[in-house]
């Protein structure tokens, strides 16, 4: 079955969880890019685990995990 992680960005607050809950679950497969200019963080995702860590401990539910939907690529909401 093909997967889909959704990144919502305006939901992203940059404190980089994810990041830290992904590199001690692997070997840090996420990295949050700040775009400071326009006030944006956006989460870069593997799309590798089957049930993401970076998901899980995410504290404001930027990351979600969909298999409905047809695609194995992250997309910005």
């Amino acid at each position: 079955m093909e997967k889909m992680i959704v990144l919502d960005y305006d939901k992203c607050i940059g404190c980089r969880t994810c990041e830290t809950v992904c590199s001690l679950s692997h070997e840090a497969r996420i990295n949050v890019v700040k775009y400071e200019q326009i006030g944006t963080n956006i989460p870069m995702l593997c799309l590798k685990c089957e049930k993401p860590a970076c998901m899980a401990a995410c504290p404001m539910k930027a990351i979600t995990f969909n298999l409905s939907l047809g695609t194995q690529r992250a997309t910005l909401q």
